[in-house]
């Protein structure tokens, strides 16, 4: 199975985490967010040169991929280091690059040239979104050229996707043929409310109507083996203010905020719904707490998924109380 968490580069700052405080001992990936693609060249690079190659850590290491990379050698770690190109701020680039031949062929080189120099295990891809069929014949083309490239080098470099939830972008795309290239799947099973959403709802609620954890899960499995899907598991807790119940009026603008940060982690468990929620002065807070995170290890386990993903690690709670650690107790990955 497989149980990845996404290391943003920019989690060094604010945060002050850094890749040791990871819990390296029970993954089997770390998938690391996020290389720039340059849409004027179709090249892509490092979004933030001081993070990835040039602060110095406490070990001595230069940068989060040199020290990802010592700590792939400690023996209580197995995991595989990918290099994650797009995210939500550069998927226009993407776009740019992708619907133009030239610079899809200079993309899958920079990758390729990227993947040899910090030797990463891999590759995903976070294109957020086709936005139409034509796009999404696109992808198709750009997967084929980049499972190729990948081959040139070494077959078993892995291929993944960050692939979206929501039925008016999967409408675009043709899993089938995007499944030909790919090693997983990491379905972004979260984010389902935020500003946008007309009443109070659940952001990462496993069940009930789509889209929710499960029935996201089950559209996919209509195309797609369920043994190359993993599950997204966001690790931050979504705010309604001025809201006082679910399917409720809220004003103002919901917060994200990321579990390690917050006050009140552990909230009441909805078993209708699969989410945890809390009622606080003013507010409706939902995320996912011990107990929601076992029914979803439970869930991958029973439907025969490959496993499950995070985003992003640092936001995760502390020591015990870590979520991604929750997971593997109940799955017993390692």
């Amino acid at each position: 199975m497989v149980l990845a968490a996404y290391f943003a580069n920019w989690s060094i700052y604010s945060k002050n985490y850094l890749p040791d405080q990871l819990p390296l001992d029970v993954l089997t990936h770390v998938i690391y967010a996020f290389f720039k693609p340059n849409a004027k060249t179709g090249s892509v690079e490092l979004s933030d040169p001081w993070s990835d190659v040039e602060i110095k850590l406490p070990s001595n290491q230069l940068g989060c991929i040199n020290e990802f990379h010592r700590l792939q050698e400690l023996p209580e770690n197995n995991f595989k280091l990918l290099l994650s190109v797009g995210g939500y701020t550069y998927s226009p680039d993407l776009t740019a690059i992708f619907t133009d031949s030239t610079k899809r062929h200079t993309f899958v080189e920079s990758i390729v040239a990227l993947v040899c120099k910090y030797k990463f295990d891999g590759v995903d891809v976070d294109w957020e979104y086709p936005e139409s069929k034509k796009h999404g014949d696109i992808y198709v083309t750009l997967l084929k050229e980049l499972r190729s490239g990948l081959d040139s080098i070494n077959p078993e470099l892995q291929l993944s996707v960050a692939a979206p939830a929501g039925k008016h972008v999967l409408e675009n795309m043709n899993l089938p043929a995007m499944d030909r290239y790919l090693s997983f799947w990491n379905v972004m099973t979260y984010d389902f409310a935020g500003g946008w959403s007309p009443k109070v709802a659940y952001s990462s609620n496993l069940y009930g109507e789509y889209p929710s954890g499960q029935s996201v899960i089950e559209y996919y499995t209509r195309y797609v083996r369920r043994n190359k899907i993993n599950l997204g598991i966001s690790l931050y807790k979504l705010t309604f203010p001025n809201a006082y119940k679910l399917r409720g009026k809220f004003s103002g603008t919901p917060v994200q905020t990321a579990l390690s940060l917050s006050n009140n982690t552990t909230g009441l468990y909805d078993s209708e719904y699969g989410c945890a929620y809390d009622i606080g002065q003013d507010v409706f807070e939902c995320f996912d707490n011990a107990e929601s995170i076992k029914n979803k290890a439970i869930y991958c386990r029973k439907v025969g998924l490959l496993g499950a993903f995070f985003w992003d690690g640092s936001a995760d709670l502390r020591g015990r109380d870590s979520l991604i650690r929750r997971f593997n107790e109940e799955l017993k990955l390692k």
